[in-house]
Formats: C-alpha cells, structure tokens, sequence
C-alpha cells in the first residue's frame, strides 16, 4: 500500500504511520510537507489514498506561513488528475458540516472493489483526529485485502 501524506506537522505524521502500522499491511508512507513536495510526490506514481492537510506551506522549509490556497490547489489537482483516488482532507477550519456534505455528495467510487459506493473525499477537522485515524485504518484494511489476492 502506498499513502501519500501531505502534512507540515510531525505529530499528525507520527499518528498515520502508527495507524498504517496497526493496519498490519504492508505500506510506504510518503510525506510532502508543502505543496511543491505534494506536487513531485503524486506526479511521479499512484497512491493507494492520499491525506491533505488545507493550511501548508509553498515549499517545505520556507519562512512563509502556510496557508489554505496551497493545500487547495494541491486537493483539486489531485481530484482533476486522479480522480478515483481516496482522499482524505484535514483542516482546522470550523466550517466542516457544510464542507463534509458538498463533498459527499459530489463523488463516489468503490475505489477497494467492494461493490460499496463510498465518497472518495471525506473532511476531518484536526480536532476529530480519532474519527479520521479510523477512517485512515479502514481505507487500509480494505487495500490489504486486496493486496493479498494473488494474481
């Protein structure tokens, strides 16, 4: 399984690796700390899911504050260019309900060949760490079992 993390936050970093990790598969997790990293990182292969924080900087390193346009751009290039790959979106912004609905209801798939049409973009608020840590863990789940199948 590969994830690709579009994080500035070594701790939201550390608490998906360990989710990864308690999934029991097998994984690679990429972080990009800016929107130029994100940008290399899905261009050169595919993810299984993608989690994308709204508030990061340009380029990683930089002293200029992070800010929502770079981790938009980034999501709707992500939604334009692969669009049957899960993504999961963090923010800390409090307008959430209205946001998660929008996006529900916009696009669906059975990205994990369940025969279940799940929304392929889910918002979290960072507050809700738990709930998308959970989601993280199922969405990986459902990868394993289909990365066990042999062909």
């Amino acid at each position: 399984m590969k994830v690709l993390l579009v994080e500035d936050h070594d701790g939201i970093a550390e608490a998906v690796d360990e989710c990864l990790r308690a999934s029991g598969a097998a994984y690679q997790l990429v972080v990009a700390q800016g929107a130029k990293e994100a940008r290399q990182s899905f261009n050169s292969g595919l993810y299984d899911f993608v989690i994308c924080d709204r508030k990061i900087p340009a380029e990683a390193g930089l002293l200029a504050a992070p800010d929502e346009a770079h981790g938009d751009a980034v999501i709707a290039e992500l939604m334009e260019y692969y669009p049957g790959t899960p993504i999961i979106v963090l923010t800390a912004f409090r307008n959430m309900d209205f946001l998660q609905g929008l996006l529900d209801s916009a696009r669906t798939g059975d990205a994990f060949a369940e025969r279940v049409q799940r929304p392929l973009i889910r918002c979290f608020d960072k507050t809700r760490l738990p709930e998308c840590l959970r989601d993280v863990g199922a969405m990986a789940a459902q990868v394993r079992i289909l990365d066990d199948i042999e062909v």
